[in-house]
């Protein structure tokens, strides 16, 4: 998984300028009709009611038994919700879902295929957005506003997932060519999603569906403080997220973990001391701002404060802060 020449270069124009990756393969939901608000809020961690229109936020949508069905960026939208999330999660989020939606007058249906989403990224991403459509853009994580751009209906997302610097553009899927038009007259060059990935994991931003999976509790994800509101009231799961936040720690958590050695970890793979896990490998990455190999790490209580380190068949490894 060592970065090629060329997405080398892509990477250094990416931390440097401004370019676009395709990430329409990352899965997009919309939530219909009138009960939309007060369904999601009453099945997801986060505060849902008092967002207002063009606001947004990290949530986690949870079992009865507290688990991570999914981590997705809410948008509150004047006729909808929209909700973003890694690659492949609809089915569990529709199969979910869908036995609460059924008793309430909420309609719940996938649009991935029918949309893209092109991001813009780098430090000269929002320059180039303010140009090419002559608005104000948001400022905050999970903000987002409509953006009309020649026949093209577009929601313009601040995103979280890449960093600082990171812009998503979510539009019909017929108009992927008029954007990626627009973005090449701006000389805005593109980069493969798997070197814009990068960013996501130097962020520490977990994939759902591979960092976080129906296995772990909703603490463990590591995103209290972005996606869990603990006064909101009763949700889905709500009893045991309160259980552990009395209890003031879980027993494990997804960390940002830097190996020095020269083979790539594998995703996916465990990581033993003394004959028993401490770690479990989720996405990684070559990283050339960390000289290293990154992981992201459901990693065991003893092992996961930053700073921790501990041998591996990758080589040493030590849990550091995200470095964007």
């Amino acid at each position: 998984m060592t970065l090629s020449e060329v997405h080398q270069e892509q990477y250094t124009t990416l931390t440097q300028a401004a370019t676009w990756a395709d990430v329409s393969q990352r899965t997009r939901l919309e939530l219909t009709d009138e009960a939309r608000v007060r369904f999601l809020h009453n099945m997801c961690t986060n505060q849902v009611n008092d967002l207002p229109v063009g606001q947004g936020c990290e949530a986690l949508i949870t079992s009865l038994q507290g688990k991570v069905v999914s981590h997705v960026i809410v948008m509150k939208q004047e006729e909808r919700i929209l909700l973003e999330t890694g690659p492949n999660e609809a089915g569990a989020i529709l199969k979910h879902l869908g036995k609460y939606a059924m008793i309430e007058d909420v309609e719940l249906t996938e649009v991935t295929a029918e949309t893209c989403e092109l991001v813009v990224a780098g430090p000269q991403a929002e320059e180039t957005l303010k140009a090419m459509f002559q608005t104000d853009l948001p400022t905050a994580a999970c903000q987002h506003v409509p953006v009309q751009f020649k026949d093209a209906a577009i929601t313009l997302l601040k995103t979280p997932v890449y960093g600082a610097n990171a812009f998503s553009l979510i539009a019909a899927v017929e108009h992927r060519e008029l954007l990626q038009q627009a973005l090449s007259e701006k000389s805005v060059g593109e980069v493969d999603a798997s070197v814009l990935d990068i960013l996501r994991i130097e962020s520490g931003f977990p994939e759902s569906g591979v960092d976080l999976t129906e296995d772990h509790l909703a603490q463990e994800a590591n995103r209290t403080e972005k996606a869990i509101d603990f006064n909101k009231g009763c949700y889905l799961g709500q009893e045991t997220v309160a259980r552990i936040d009395a209890m003031g720690h879980v027993n494990k958590k997804l960390v940002l973990v830097k190996f020095s050695g020269e083979t790539c970890p594998v995703s996916g793979s465990s990581i033993k001391h003394e004959g028993k896990e401490i770690a479990k490998v989720g996405t990684v990455c070559d990283s050339p701002l960390a000289d290293a190999y990154l992981a992201l790490c459901m990693t065991r209580k003893g092992f996961n404060d930053v700073g921790s380190k501990f041998e591996t068949e990758f080589g040493s490894a030590e849990v550091i802060l995200p470095l964007r």
